[in-house]
């Protein structure tokens, strides 16, 4: 499996929110001697109000928002301790939504050495990633999750934030909800980043791709699920 090369293929890799799917994929890069990883978290699965089995699911949601210690932010962290990844080696974290969210909060807990962070739709402007980070924050104008998170974008030279209106000259499509936040609108304007001539932008993407590399490397697809309170994992 070849590393990303852009913006695209770091949303493309990002786990569409299904039930019963995977809620995290982890890739790894290089040798024992310098490993690197990057980290694509998905969005919110249940909406439902009633907490039940699945960490990324709306109770998760107002925890992160919150920054207290959601269940999808746990679940990634455990992913990744249990993937291998090591505090010193450099990662990328991505994610739509919720995962956007969660992805910042990876960042800032400084457990690993995260280099660069990607959200797509997040409502995590408040999250203070450490000085240093490259972070690439992309959100639609008519997409109100995004507004979730309130107006305390942190002014940050290592930051960069794209915004487009996605249905700016189309009527959005009848009968869907939220559509300007889904995922697959998100990974097009990905690939409108990537082939954008804006230096920053191609900044942030060297940046990402250097962290990766070049070489080949392996994907593992994650899966976490809260226990009830008491319960010991099997």
């Amino acid at each position: 499996m070849k590393p990303p090369t852009g913006v695209s293929d770091v949303a493309a890799r990002i786990p569409k929110a299904a039930k019963g799917g995977a809620q995290v994929r982890i890739e790894k890069y290089g040798d024992g001697e310098q490993t690197s990883w990057a980290v694509y978290i998905g969005g919110t699965v249940d909406w439902d109000p009633v907490a039940t089995n699945e960490p990324f699911d709306l109770a998760a949601n107002v925890s992160a928002i919150a920054q207290q210690n959601a269940g999808s932010f746990r679940a990634v962290m455990e992913a990744m301790q249990a993937a291998g990844v090591e505090p010193g080696d450099p990662v990328v974290v991505a994610g739509h939504s919720q995962g956007g969210i969660v992805a910042t909060q990876v960042a800032a807990s400084e457990a690993f050495n995260v280099q660069a962070v990607a959200t797509f739709g997040a409502p995590e402007t408040c999250v203070p990633v450490p000085s240093g980070v490259a972070t690439l924050t992309v959100e639609h104008s008519d997409d109100v999750v995004t507004a979730l998170g309130g107006s305390c974008l942190i002014d940050s030279e290592d930051r960069l934030t794209v915004r487009r209106e996605v249905f700016a000259t189309t009527e959005p499509p009848v009968g869907e909800n939220v559509p300007a936040h889904h995922l697959d609108r998100y990974r097009e304007t990905a690939q409108l980043i990537n082939a954008s001539p804006e230096e920053n932008l191609q900044n942030f993407q060297d940046t990402m791709t250097g962290i990766v590399g070049s070489a080949e490397g392996e994907a593992v697809l994650w899966r976490g699920i809260r226990l009830p309170a008491g319960s010991a994992p099997k």
